[in-house]
Parts: structure tokens; sequence; C-alpha cells
């Protein structure tokens, strides 16, 4: 195994010439499975909202890096035997000042801790009697925001049972934001987080390789299903239990 840890700072032709670095070593030393990011889209758009030139500018370099790195990979005595995988985690959808609706407005926030301000919130109150009582007061008061506690989310975003999701959830509608006055002083123009049914949330999928089916398309799918693919690519079996099916995904496979 060879491991980096992240460095935003590193250069993208480094990354790129690291993977390719990696894929050069002979067969006993030679990875089987590399992951490689670039978080100049992300970035772009966080900082300048989807629609930007610089979002636009963002992508563009994006493609010049697979570009290079799939040179690189066909220059490979084994490169026809490599298959790539290009993802991104997320969507991007346009924020802004006027989106932004303040709980502080709505229910008393002392004793109340907000994590995750912004397309979604998570409320986790000190005082259990007090829950009941904000739930009732947001899902009368709040537009534009839906209200959840565990136990009655929607079976789409897979949240129930989650320890990490609070007492209260409070979903934002697209191009709205939600949190705590202070958190939400200077929003980013992008955001993300909002129902992974929003077409601006869905993010790419792109595959290539021996073992890949030209042209193929597939309907819309939940990123969790790129793992069983990647471990057919692999030969391998996924792990038990994982909420995730090859099927979707199935009809790009030769």
């Amino acid at each position: 195994s060879h491991f980096h840890t992240y460095d935003g700072s590193r250069k993208n032709d480094l990354r790129v010439a690291q993977v390719l670095d990696w894929l050069s070593l002979p067969p006993e030393r030679r990875p089987h499975f590399i992951t490689l990011y670039f978080s100049d889209v992300d970035n772009a758009g966080h900082d300048h909202g989807p629609d930007s030139g610089e979002v636009e500018r963002a992508a563009r370099l994006a493609d010049r890096l697979l570009r290079r790195l799939l040179d690189g990979i066909a220059a490979l005595p084994h490169g026809d035997r490599v298959h790539v995988v290009v993802v991104s985690d997320h969507g991007m959808a346009k924020a802004g000042p006027d989106g932004r609706i303040f709980l502080d407005d709505v229910i008393e926030l002392d004793g109340v801790r907000v994590l995750e301000s912004g397309a979604v919130a998570s409320l986790w109150f000190d005082d259990a009697a007090r829950i009941a009582p904000a739930v009732a007061t947001l899902r009368g008061r709040l537009k534009h925001v839906a209200v959840y506690r565990p136990g009655e989310m929607p079976e789409r975003l897979h949240l129930d049972g989650n320890a990490r999701v609070g007492h209260i959830l409070l979903v934002a509608e697209e191009g709205f934001l939600v949190g705590a006055r202070a958190s939400l002083r200077n929003p980013a123009p992008g955001q993300h987080g909002y129902e992974p049914r929003d077409e601006s949330m869905h993010g790419i999928f792109l595959a290539l390789g021996p073992r890949i089916r030209p042209g193929a398309r597939v309907p819309s799918f939940e990123s969790v299903h790129v793992y069983p693919l990647l471990a057919r690519l692999l030969d391998l079996d996924p792990v038990p239990g994982v909420d995730a099916r090859l099927d979707p995904l199935a009809a790009i496979l030769r």
C-alpha cells in the first residue's frame, strides 16, 4: 500500500504524476486501486456559484488534467488493462443572503447546539422537554424548510437511526439556507447538501476500461452503488451489509 495524507496545496500536476508513477511500478509493488482528487471545481462553485465563469474555467482545468492522466495511462505497457472511474460526491446550487432563514427569529437557541448551518442544520437540545414544542413551532413558522425528527425521516435520506443527525434535522429548499444568524453572516454563493432528488445535487459518473461497455448509459443512481462496481472491477466481494447494489450499473459492464 502507498498512502499520502491529503494536502490541498499539492499541485494538481504532481498528483497526476504520482498516480502515473505508481502505475509504472513493477507488478509486485503496483497498487490495484488508486484514488485521485481535484478540488478546483468544488472550490470555485462554493466561492463564485455554480453558474460562474470561474466554475467553467475550473471544469476545463479538470478536463485537461484528466486528459493528461489518460494519455499517461495509454502510454504504459499495461495501460489497456487499467479502468478509470470519474465521480463527484455532490452537485452545487446557487444560494445567497436573500435566502437566509435565521433560527434565532423562530426559537430560543440558548441550550441548543446548531450544527452544519446552510442547506441543512442539525439541532441538539440540552433539555429533551424542549424538543417537541420546538418541532411544532418550527413546522408552524418556517417556510422553505422541512423539519424532521428521528423516526420520521424520509427513506430517501437514509438518515433514520444515524446517531449524528441530532434531535431535529432541518433541510432547506434549494437556494435557501437555514441556521443560526451568526453562522450565516457571509454565506458562500454556492451550496450543497440539499435534497438528493434535486438535479442540481447530482454528481458526475464516467467510466472507461477493458470491462466497460463503450457508449453505455444508465439512469441516475445513488452514489453508494459505485462501491459494488469498483469491487467487481477489482474481482473483490463487497463487504456484507453495505446498502449498495451492482444492478443500477450492471448495464455498463461487458
